[in-house]
């Protein structure tokens, strides 16, 4: 059972690694034996856009909506303020 008060996580591959942030960003990062040799954090509205962008049918308002959608689900993240 995860820790209720940890960042969602996603190990994919070769240390590739994902990390949700409590305001919604996504950082990405890269470890090598348990070091982090980059990272970079994406705001909520352009991890959006990426997930949008990588479907079949590539970015439209319509992917854009549903993947922003999908990413807000638990709990709202507002960009604008």
């Amino acid at each position: 059972m995860s820790d209720m008060n940890s960042n969602p996580m996603f190990h994919a591959k070769d240390g590739l690694c994902f990390e949700r942030m409590p305001d919604g960003s996504v950082k990405v990062f890269v470890e090598r034996d348990e070091m982090v040799i980059t990272s970079v954090t994406i705001d909520s509205g352009t991890w959006c856009s990426v997930m949008a962008a990588m479907s079949p049918t590539g970015e439209t308002s319509e992917t854009w909506e549903l993947a922003t959608e999908l990413h807000e689900r638990h709990g709202k993240v507002d960009d604008h303020e």
